[in-house]
């Protein structure tokens, strides 16, 4: 079996993570077309698929639609999953039928809402337009799936696929009770969404206790460089095992979630998660 699965960033990201998943962890060929160069292209790689990069540096892709059915044609695959708003509108303009095409929504769309170029409804209104004559709308979440529902989608389309992390037993041993001073970690992609600015207000109040370690902003993204504190960094990006290691509580802040990753392997890790109460979460 072939999967193509087209995404429309390379950014390390939940998405992005979530492809990562997919070749990892479903036995296939597995090509995937990313619509932007970035990080996770090596990632991609190194679990074993085919990656090819279609540069698509408009907000609308239609001009990359010719070059996407030439390598729709040449890979033939049997399933061609799409993941994004602009990916799956692309898809839906290559009017490739010669296989089955789904396409996974990953969370709200109030994650749009601080778009510079687009309010959040276009890309509502992009996903519905593609969804009419995909074989499957997929969700991460129930709750995601019962907001797509209310929104107009096709219930009898729309399939919960959760979220998950690797084999639970990776992380059994990198937690430590007890830990003298540990941290307060937040991590996340610095993005208006991940609301990182409510987080450096609760690591400002947490400097009050002193019981409490260090508070870390893990991550990357926009608004890194606009906050500008000594607090974030970005770490390697292929393990957060060391930071599960010192860490006392994850903190997420998030306006918008679909399933968090990052949430999920804090618990596999026995890492205690403070969240907002926000879609999968």
């Amino acid at each position: 079996m072939k999967v193509l699965n087209m995404i429309a960033s390379a950014n390390v990201g939940g998405a992005e993570v979530h492809v990562e998943h997919i070749v990892q962890n479903i036995d296939a060929d597995h090509v995937v077309v990313s619509l932007a160069d970035g990080p996770m292209v090596e990632r991609w790689k190194s679990a074993g698929a085919e990656v090819i990069v279609l540069a698509t540096p408009s907000k609308f892709p239609i001009r990359s639609k010719a070059e996407l059915v030439k390598i729709l044609q040449h890979v033939r695959p049997d399933v061609f999953h799409t993941h994004t708003p602009k990916a799956n509108l692309l898809g839906a303009l290559s009017g490739f039928t010669s296989t089955a095409r789904i396409m996974t929504i990953h969370g709200s769309y109030k994650q749009f809402a601080s778009s510079r170029f687009l309010p959040a409804a276009c890309f509502k209104l992009s996903d519905q337009w593609a969804a009419r004559k995909a074989e499957r709308i997929i969700s991460v979440s129930e709750s995601d799936r019962m907001m797509l529902r209310e929104q107009g989608f096709s219930n009898e389309k729309l399939v919960v696929v959760r979220n998950g992390v690797p084999d639970p037993q990776v992380f059994d041993e990198v937690h430590r009770r007890g830990i003298a001073q540990a941290d307060v970690v937040w991590i996340g992609r610095f993005s208006p969404e991940k609301r990182p600015g409510l987080a450096l207000i609760i690591g400002d109040l947490l400097t009050s206790y002193p019981s409490v370690g260090r508070f870390r902003m893990i991550g990357d993204g926009d608004l890194k460089q606009t906050l500008g504190d000594k607090r974030c960094f970005k770490p390697s990006v292929s393990s957060l095992s060391d930071v599960w290691k010192t860490a006392s509580v994850l903190i997420n802040t998030s306006s918008s979630e679909g399933a968090s990753l990052v949430v999920l392997e804090a618990m596999a890790a026995g890492v205690p998660v403070i969240a907002s109460a926000v879609g999968g979460t």
